[in-house]
């Protein structure tokens, strides 16, 4: 994996972890579900506070000069937000670690 969330499920804060130890310029986009985007970052960052973000699923989004890479990110879940992942994962989104 180019790059590692975690926790996940998150509750305030994620932590960003790339292979290349963040040594090449990203962004960091979080959309929602219908596309909108409720976070953006132009800077490398390593943790990102969630306090404002809503419970729910969301794709998170880091974006390189050559690459996008998506992750499905998990807020404060419950059965039916782990339900909704589950179908973004049949949609070709793929979580950091199995959802129970």
């Amino acid at each position: 994996q180019p790059i590692e969330i975690f926790p996940n499920p998150c509750h305030l804060l994620l932590n960003i972890k790339t292979k290349y130890d963040m040594q090449f310029p990203y962004c960091v986009c979080i959309r929602d579900l219908e596309g909108k985007i409720v976070y953006f970052n132009s800077q490398n960052v390593s943790q990102i506070s969630l306090r404002d973000l809503k419970k729910g699923v969301y794709v998170l989004e880091l974006l390189t000069l050559n690459i996008t890479i998506k992750k499905l990110l998990l807020k404060n879940t419950n059965k039916k937000c782990k339900s909704m992942a589950l179908r973004c994962c049949k949609r070709g989104y793929k979580p950091i670690k199995q959802i129970s």
